[in-house]
């Protein structure tokens, strides 16, 4: 018996000695991070928004969501905005596990934000989010300009002096307007003299339409040239560079109902400045009348055409037409009433009806516009910086 006690013992020995060689292999795990002190009860922060660690946007302002998990009801939350201006920081008292929400405004390029949750235990860890603040480009109208001007026909009786003239020196004083805030891009067409055939003519109303992209877009047509009155039904015509004495207007000119129409199909905001130079037959204001009421609620209309009042004797030599005359001498300043560096349509259309009342020269030349159509006035002209 006392052999069979001797030979467990041993036995019992080596187990125990295995077990000790088997515990020193396994290797041992360093037990977690512990927070010392108050920090045992610090809450925790939750980011509910954004999740991402970086964000794009292209707009000034983003809101951040956040939440403070805590075993203590009274918590602080801390916001910290680092960036290339002056910065932002506020702390919000709120209670434990309520969403707390904050509408930051960025500057433009990187915005470091950063968060910590507070209570009387401790602070959080903090959390960092980047947002990337890059302003969308604004884009601004289009400017469509068509200038029609017919100075020489193949009726030398008709010549006139200044249409062709004319519609290229407006052309080149709205080019001006590219880039300008009023307009990113300023396209024009000019068709004078002996290109503007009938033709020509409707071709040039069809790249009006192709070119008009946007509603918003404007397209300013100016006209300038003889207008007679149909035999038959008193339908109005624009003579075309071609036109006959002895044809029917039909033929080779083109309505003023044919034009309407063109303009009709015109996607965005038309403005429609005429001149009369002059007519054959009986041409007079009733134009006028008719141009204006035929555009009502569609565009916005000026024409300058002979009145019924006699011309001024011995008037002193001119440079361009009445119409021309009074736009460039308007949308280089005089029409700015506002003062604000821009000419609007309604500025416009005041200036052309008080310029024909207050200068003597005029006399003898009706100034006739229709109400804006747009329920609000919108700017044509820049003259910032513009000499």
């Amino acid at each position: 018996m006392n052999r069979i006690s001797k030979l467990c013992a041993a036995g019992l020995k080596v187990c125990a000695a295995l077990l000790v060689v088997a515990a020193q292999a396994v290797p041992q795990q360093a037990p977690p991070p512990q927070r010392q002190g108050a920090d045992m009860g610090a809450p925790e922060l939750l980011l509910l928004s954004p999740s991402e660690a970086v964000t794009k946007v292209s707009e000034p302002f983003f809101t951040v969501a956040v939440m403070a998990v805590s075993v203590v009801p009274a918590v602080s939350i801390r916001f910290k905005l680092s960036n290339s201006g002056e910065g932002w920081a506020e702390s919000v008292s709120t209670s434990q596990n309520l969403p707390v929400t904050r509408r930051i405004t960025l500057t433009r390029g990187e915005n470091r934000l950063t968060m910590t949750a507070s209570n009387v235990k401790g602070e959080s860890e903090p959390t960092t989010r980047t947002i990337f603040y890059e302003p969308r480009m604004s884009k601004n109208d289009d400017l469509l300009f068509l200038g029609i001007g017919v100075s020489r026909y193949r009726e030398r009786s008709l010549h006139l002096a200044f249409p062709a003239r004319d519609a290229q020196e407006l052309a080149a004083l709205f080019g001006t307007q590219e880039k300008s805030g009023v307009f990113d891009n300023v396209n024009s067409l000019l068709v004078p003299d002996e290109k503007a055939s009938r033709h020509e003519l409707i071709n040039a109303f069809r790249w009006l339409k192709d070119k008009a992209g946007e509603a918003d877009d404007v397209a300013l047509v100016y006209i300038a040239g003889h207008f007679a009155r149909g035999a038959r039904g008193g339908e109005y015509y624009f003579l075309s560079y071609e036109h006959r004495p002895d044809s029917d207007l039909e033929i080779n000119d083109l309505s003023v109902e044919t034009i309407m129409r063109l303009l009709a199909g015109v996607r965005g905001r038309v403005i429609l400045l005429i001149e009369q130079g002059g007519g054959v037959g009986k041409s007079d204001e009733m134009l006028a009348h008719d141009v204006v009421r035929s555009a009502h609620e569609r565009f916005a209309v000026c024409m300058a055409s002979p009145g019924s009042e006699p011309p001024v004797e011995n008037a002193p030599p001119r440079e361009r037409g009445f119409l021309a005359q009074a736009v460039i001498e308007g949308l280089r300043g005089p029409a700015d009433r506002s003062g604000d560096g821009t000419v609007d349509v309604d500025e416009l259309q005041n200036w052309l009806r008080s310029w024909g009342r207050s200068r003597p020269q005029a006399r003898g030349i009706s100034f006739s516009c229709s109400p804006n159509p747009s329920a609000k006035s919108f700017p044509i002209y820049s003259n910032r910086g513009i000499k």
